[in-house]
């Protein structure tokens, strides 16, 4: 949808503006500012031309629409420049605007969030008000100050930049913004009442969990706007943040908690069983902003695209690998956190690009050990070439590991990345090697018989290319990642692939192999974290003799 350049005359200067219907303009500036008449100077034009145009009006750092002397000669230079052919044609009737209750409806779901144009009319049906009435409204709300309207491509030193992201456009974006879209937002600064009677549950924690939630709670009290919690799989308890969420919510802040599908309703359980009074809930609807809670926790994959609503957002990327999220989530949800508000990423592995993205040289705060207090497994790696052949193989390094933990009693996971790899290493068992089909079993995302009967000890090698298999796989098992430098395995893929190797509190340390043509950049990564968070964790006193 474009927008028209007008110009209007007020007392001691003009406003030079955009719209998407200058009739919604002229009849609130003759309400609000006596104009009798406003002066449309463009055709239809995008609404990225019309920003460029009216930041070289008023100065980038100038406010749009505010009273200015009059800049004809200069605007038409503007113009001439922008490539847009200068009009005149005055409006001096107006429109009838929607009745508040209309307005107010729509301003209650653009509030704290960023959307686009398209999406709000999408849902007009369900407002009761019709496509005209709508673009009425935004644009009355525009003409107010209450939101703001920008587009959604930027072009910035010649390169095209997302708003939301702020780097360059995804090929397709997976909040469902077009290139051409016009986005409407606006903060969440409204006061809050404080709560009444929220009480914390006390409770005993490790030593571990109490170094970590005392260094959280002092990250919150400092000045320091972000920081990373990196931490081993399994590491992370829930205790941690929440002495430093209770702290904002019992004085009338609001916490973001976004995580997992998967974690999703674990996560409000363990809020809502700890945070007596506390009003939590999951927001699944991505025209809701969760006014009326004090803990609002969503999923990657039905994120609203919050817009300076919180006072403490924690991004909790640990499970992100298992429904493969949104590619662009660690660049959108920092912009959930209000302008002093705090941004918390928890992930298991650190990395310079990660630190840069969330603006933070701030030290990570580090949980190296889980609570059965063992390193975690330093992969081998094995590379082959023969991986890229069509026919079946694994490599003999690989095969030995395999034949040792069968003939110790060691049962083994062996992930691949595809139903392809599924098939050639089930084939290579169970047809080159010799291992009896009834000791083999599959598993994907559709088919769970096969992982059944592993947990339930009725095989000795299950093959999965279901990612969520990791959450319900804690026996005694050894890893084998088959054809790990395709691009599917993640730095935290591997590293949680790792970590099931020596997750049992009773069992010995286990055994990792990765499995490539050659090693990835997430391999090494992986390999370098879980060797960082292992020395880290002796050097701590946390690991058992």
């Amino acid at each position: 949808m474009d927008v028209v350049i007008f110009k209007a005359r007020g007392r001691g200067g003009y406003i030079y503006d955009m719209s998407i219907n200058p009739l919604v303009d002229f009849s609130i500036l003759k309400r609000t500012r006596k104009i009798d008449k406003i002066e449309v100077i463009t055709p239809k034009i995008s609404i990225e031309k019309a920003e460029i145009i009216l930041k070289s009006i008023y100065g980038v750092s100038s406010i749009i629409g505010k009273l200015i002397s009059s800049q004809d000669y200069m605007i038409n230079n503007i113009l001439r420049k922008n490539d847009v052919k200068k009009i005149k044609y005055e409006i001096n009737n107006g429109i009838e605007i929607p009745s508040p209750q209309k307005i107010a409806s729509v301003e209650e779901i653009i509030v704290g969030k960023i959307l686009s144009l398209e999406k709000l009319l999408g849902i007009k049906d369900k407002l009761g008000i019709t496509s005209e009435e709508m673009t009425i409204i935004i644009q009355t709300l525009y003409c107010q100050r209450r939101i703001k309207m920008t587009c959604a491509i930027h072009k910035v030193k010649n390169k095209h930049t997302c708003f939301i992201c702020n780097r360059e456009p995804c090929p397709s974006c997976t909040l469902g913004i077009e290139k051409d879209d016009i986005l409407v937002y606006a903060a969440d600064n409204y006061s809050i009442s404080i709560p009444e009677n929220i009480i914390l549950k006390d409770k005993r924690l490790s030593d571990v969990i109490k170094d970590a939630q005392n260094d959280f709670t002092n990250f919150l009290k400092s000045k320091k706007l972000s920081c990373v919690i990196w931490c081993a799989p399994s590491a992370f308890e829930y205790d941690i943040v929440s002495t430093g969420v209770f702290n904002i919510i019992r004085r009338g802040g609001r916490v973001l908690y976004i995580t997992s599908t998967a974690m999703a309703y674990s996560t409000k359980e363990f809020f809502g069983n700890n945070f007596y009074g506390a009003k939590v809930g999951i927001v699944t609807n991505v025209f809701s902003r969760g006014e009326n809670l004090d803990i609002t926790i969503c999923s990657y994959d039905n994120y609203p695209c919050f817009y300076k609503s919180f006072d403490l957002v924690i991004l909790d990327v640990r499970y992100s690998f298992i429904y493969r999220p949104m590619i662009n989530t660690k660049y959108v949800c920092p912009k959930a956190a209000k302008e002093k508000g705090k941004f918390v990423t928890i992930s298991y592995v650190v990395e310079k690009e990660k630190n840069s993205l969330i603006n933070t040289t701030t030290d990570p705060l580090i949980l190296p050990v889980t609570y059965i207090k063992k390193p975690i497994p330093e992969p081998r790696i094995i590379t082959s070439r023969y991986l890229k052949s069509p026919e079946a193989f694994i490599p003999q390094m690989a095969m030995d590991l395999i034949n040792w933990s069968i003939s110790e009693g060691i049962r083994v996971v062996i992930f691949v990345p595809d139903e392809e790899g599924l098939y050639k290493v089930y084939f290579y068992l169970s047809t080159l090697e010799g291992f009896e089909k009834d000791s083999i079993d599959v598993s994907d995302e559709d088919e769970k018989a096969g992982l059944l009967r592993f947990k339930r000890k009725e095989s000795k090698i299950l093959i999965s290319k279901d990612f969520k298999d990791t959450l319900h796989l804690m026996e005694d098992v050894n890893v084998v990642v088959m054809f790990s430098d395709e691009g599917i395995y993640s730095t935290e893929t591997l590293i949680y692939m790792s970590s099931m190797a020596t997750m049992q509190n009773n069992k010995k340390l286990g055994e990792v192999v990765f499995v490539a043509t050659q090693e990835s950049e997430a391999m090494s990564l992986a390999k370098s974290a879980i060797r960082n968070l292992n020395k880290i964790a002796w050097d701590k006193g946390y690991l058992k003799k």
